[in-house]
């Protein structure tokens, strides 16, 4: 069980003040990001690529991010959360700038390789949330992660058309900017918060070659329990489908209805303050009545209506159900997000924190690294509605796995 005592975490000021600094580090890091997926097709018409390149390029952040997030997330255990952090966001500084230079589609995807190593940076802000935050309030607090990610959909989407109407590279270049500016505040502000290291410098583990591969393995043992393993899968499709979904999103504003970049942002802005609005007025209703389970079933039904949605064949008439159905997909996973966090967090050493996340960043990289390519050769190869469909079915069995756990007995799902 989580040995995690009340006097290990630190009082409500300085807990704040630690929340606060993750929560804009975030806030930086994803409106940097939520510049790219509403705009890529605009930003690569002049390569005249495929909508299944479009989703490679999407994923391909979510490729090497699949390693980082684990890795960076052991990484903090053994030496600290602080350093993994500001490399973290070098990195991922150093990635969007090469995007953003680009001159061509193998630039491009280099630029979005380099952006994915530094995607670790999200597991170990969760494993920094994770030590200041009593277990009580950490479905709530993880809710500031998903938080982060709808602000930025509600700014960054409006603002990247705005900007890509004069230059398709001018929001990628101030998405560097951005990420610039992140990597110096967590440089200059951030504190260690791991338990095991303090300013009075605790001597860091050892890394070793063969103990950091065995406990990494050791990362997934976790996924053996049943509540653990089938929800992780439920999550990972979930991700597969939602995120899919989103990103071929842009592809069906732009190709289908025949929307600009502006009216495009404009779709995904609406879907942001959707799920602000959820994640700041529901989700702390809802975690005073509901389990973490029933949490994260509703999530599940979100997404299924929203790919209900998207099935219907429309026109440039139906903006507003587009819009609707990608709001849906975003809740989803604002939802489930900090749903399978708490899931994770339940029953692990405090100490080992930031591998756990990190295995949920990975679960959730794979979906996203999955979702897009598959999504979009539906797209080109079938029709939209296909790719939709493919989304719903995928839901309905993330409602299954979760709907499992749910009907077992409490002693039985470990």
């Amino acid at each position: 069980m989580n040995t995690n005592q009340p006097g290990q975490f630190q009082s409500t000021s300085p807990r704040k003040n630690v929340i606060s600094l993750v929560f804009l580090t975030l806030l930086n890091d994803r409106l940097a990001r939520s510049f790219v997926i509403p705009i890529l097709p605009y930003i690569v018409a002049r390569y005249n690529v495929s909508g299944f390149t479009i989703g490679l390029l999407i994923s391909s952040y979510t490729i090497t991010s699949i390693l980082a997030g684990p890795i960076s997330g052991h990484l903090s255990d053994r030496i600290g959360r602080r350093p993994v952090l500001v490399s973290s966001l070098g990195l991922g500084a150093i990635g969007m700038t090469t995007f953003g230079l680009a001159s061509n589609v193998t630039t491009l995807f280099c630029g979005r390789l380099i952006d994915g190593t530094g995607g670790g940076g999200a597991a170990t802000a969760a494993a920094v949330i994770a030590d200041v935050t009593p277990p009580k309030d950490q479905t709530k607090a993880f809710g500031l992660i998903a938080l982060a990610s709808a602000f930025s959909i509600i700014i960054g989407p409006g603002l990247g058309g705005v900007l890509a109407g004069v230059s398709p590279q001018l929001p990628i270049l101030f998405a560097s900017v951005l990420l610039i500016g992140n990597f110096g505040l967590a440089l200059l502000f951030f504190k260690e918060t791991h338990p095991h290291f303090n300013s009075q410098g605790l001597t860091k583990k050892s890394l070793d070659i063969k103990g950091f591969v065995q406990s990494f393995i050791a990362g997934f043992k976790p996924l053996s329990k049943r509540k653990i393993g089938f929800n992780s899968l439920s999550y990972c499709l979930l991700n597969l489908g939602c995120f899919g979904g989103l990103s071929i999103g842009s592809l069906y504003l732009a190709r289908v209805l025949k929307f600009d970049a502006h009216m495009t942002g404009l779709a995904f802005t609406l879907a942001g303050v959707m799920t602000v609005s959820q994640q700041i007025f529901l989700i702390p209703r809802l975690t005073q009545r509901l389990s973490t389970l029933q949490i994260l079933m509703l999530g599940n039904l979100l997404g299924v209506i929203g790919a209900a949605l998207m099935i219907v064949p429309t026109n440039s008439q139906h903006f507003i159900t587009t819009t609707l159905g990608l709001s849906l997909f975003s809740m989803s996973l604002g939802l489930a997000a900090p749903s399978i966090r708490a899931i994770f967090n339940t029953d692990i050493d405090p100490s080992s924190s930031g591998n756990s996340m990190g295995i949920v960043g990975s679960l959730q990289n794979i979906g996203s690294a999955i979702g897009p390519p598959l999504l979009g050769y539906l797209f080109d190869a079938v029709n939209p509605e296909t790719a939709f469909t493919c989304v719903f079915t995928v839901i309905i069995i993330c409602m299954g796995c979760t709907g499992y756990t749910m009907r077992l007995k409490t002693v039985e799902l470990y």
